[in-house]
């Protein structure tokens, strides 16, 4: 099969029961470059796949702040080899106030949405400053009085929890990308920024500056299965809980050097039966932000 001559664009768009024809549309896009006959072909869609789950979580966010709900819908038009090249649009389901089916709430929602996205990218994009929480919340706020987005709903911070969650989103994209691979944000037909590998955001910052008060739980009992042990070091383990997945920390040193030194073996599906101390972060709204877990005792 010869995609020489093929392009792949994808779209997203929302899901509506009349979708007047004159409305504006929000453009932007994904360009990744990737290194050919290079690492597991899956990492250049896992990317891409990321990329639209950032996307999507942003969006949600940012219009949830003003109390309006979207449910996007993708659609995969055409492939190109060597580079595959995404493009977006968005537009919005929604029902009864007139205001909302005007052009002018549809073009101030999608600048939005648009510029919140570039927001969050070049904050947390830098190779010279670490993000700060508060900066970003406060740069979307103004962002909002800006395209006057309180004419048209009832306007609210992005919380602590969403910004969180919409970096580690974007920060996932570098997961997949090897050296060689080049990804970029288009963040118009004019403007890009290249996705900048070497750049990892350190979460753990972030939930801190949002973290009011952590309550520890000790001393729970567990029964976890191994999905992916530490066999180098003191990091953390991943474990699945149910259908949960969590991360957690081995602190029975005894157990970890025996573990370390080829006394015990676990392998990947094997379960342990753990005393697990369970840290809950919550933010200044009261919101739970995290939970952090650490195996005090391995049986």
């Amino acid at each position: 099969m010869n995609f020489d001559s093929k392009k792949m664009t994808i779209s997203i768009t929302q899901q509506v029961d009349e979708m007047p024809k004159d409305l504006p549309q929000s453009d932007f896009g994904f360009d990744i470059e990737y290194k050919q006959e290079k690492g597991s072909a899956k990492r250049v869609f896992g990317a891409t796949y990321r990329f639209i789950e950032a996307c999507e979580e942003c969006s949600q966010a940012l219009v949830g702040s003003i109390g309006i709900s979207i449910d996007p819908v993708i659609v995969l038009e055409d492939v190109e080899a060597g580079s595959i090249k995404t493009r977006f649009k968005i537009f919005y389901k929604t029902e009864g106030e007139e205001v909302i089916k005007s052009g002018d709430f549809w073009r101030i929602v999608c600048t939005y949405i648009i510029e919140g996205y570039k927001i969050i990218f070049n904050k947390t994009n830098q190779i010279d400053q670490e993000p700060q929480l508060r900066d970003i919340q406060s740069d979307l706020y103004q962002l909002s009085k800006e395209v006057e987005i309180e004419n048209i709903g009832i306007l609210n911070p992005v919380s602590d929890q969403d910004i969180i969650g919409i970096v580690e989103k974007f920060e996932s994209i570098k997961d997949f990308l090897i050296t060689g691979d080049k990804a970029e944000f288009l963040l118009s037909e004019e403007i890009s920024v290249q996705i900048i590998q070497e750049i990892r955001v350190n979460i753990e910052k972030l939930q801190k500056e949002a973290t009011r008060e952590t309550l520890s739980h000790s001393d729970t009992s567990m029964i976890l299965i191994v999905k992916k042990p530490d066999y180098l070091g003191d990091s953390q383990w991943v474990f699945r809980h149910g259908r949960k997945a969590i991360l957690a920390k081995i602190e029975d040193k005894n157990w970890l050097k025996d573990f370390q030194e080829r006394r015990k073996h676990v392998r990947p599906g094997d379960a342990l039966k753990c005393k697990v101390r369970i840290e809950n972060s919550y933010g200044y709204n009261n919101e739970m932000l995290y939970s952090k877990y650490f195996g005090t005792s391995i049986f």
